[in-house]
């Protein structure tokens, strides 16, 4: 119930979130940032995004959204970097604002072996995505403990859609004693001036 409580404290500023929180260079830094407590989830920036086709420039090609050099790192002496190569729970995700509530759920922001068994899941113990919305338009990102298996991990994904996408960093696992290092980066088909910057310009 304090889980729920905690995230839905969050989600009450989320509109203040929009107004202010905005990344001016669409580049959202993660270094040595503490992961969130147990099963809960932060949302931390919104992105303005044209999709090509609506894109008012689109010299610079198809817009992206790229987690870079993305790792965790362990702060715990009794559970190092080496012994958490299978955790999961960690991800960041950025999904359209106009499609949060039907993405997540808050009562159950996390998934379980019954959504494994249910084939709403591939695994328990990461976000739960209500699974009627368009996979298109929601990007995640599970960031790994680098080991041999995994080192530090990029992956870029073209954005689909105009929308104010917001950046939602969650740890659904039971290990909260970790910090991730890397970038979130988004650009627009002309670059990385966000959205509702673009018509500023003299």
């Amino acid at each position: 119930m304090m889980t729920v409580f905690a995230t839905a404290m969050r989600w009450a500023a989320l509109h203040f979130l929009l107004l202010w929180g905005t990344a001016v260079a669409q580049i959202y830094p993660f270094e040595a940032t503490q992961v969130p407590k147990n099963r809960t989830l932060h949302t931390l920036y919104a992105f303005y995004v044209f999709s090509e086709q609506e894109a008012p420039d689109k010299s610079l090609g198809k817009p992206f959204v790229e987690f870079n050099g993305l790792a965790c790192h362990s702060t715990s002496a009794s559970r190092p970097d080496a012994t958490l190569g299978s955790y999961q729970s960690v991800q960041l995700s950025i999904l359209r604002y106009r499609d949060f509530w039907n993405v997540i759920n808050p009562k159950q922001i996390c998934t379980t072996w019954g959504d494994v068994v249910q084939n709403k899941a591939t695994a328990k113990d990461m976000l739960r995505v209500q699974r009627q919305i368009n996979q298109q338009d929601i990007y995640m990102h599970t960031v790994r403990f680098p080991n041999a298996s995994h080192p530090k991990h990029y992956e870029k994904r073209t954005v689909e859609k105009t929308g104010v996408y917001i950046l939602i960093f969650s740890n659904c696992g039971d290990f909260d004693d970790a910090t991730v290092s890397g970038n979130v980066v988004v650009k627009n088909a002309y670059g990385f001036l966000p959205g509702n910057e673009y018509y500023k310009m003299p």
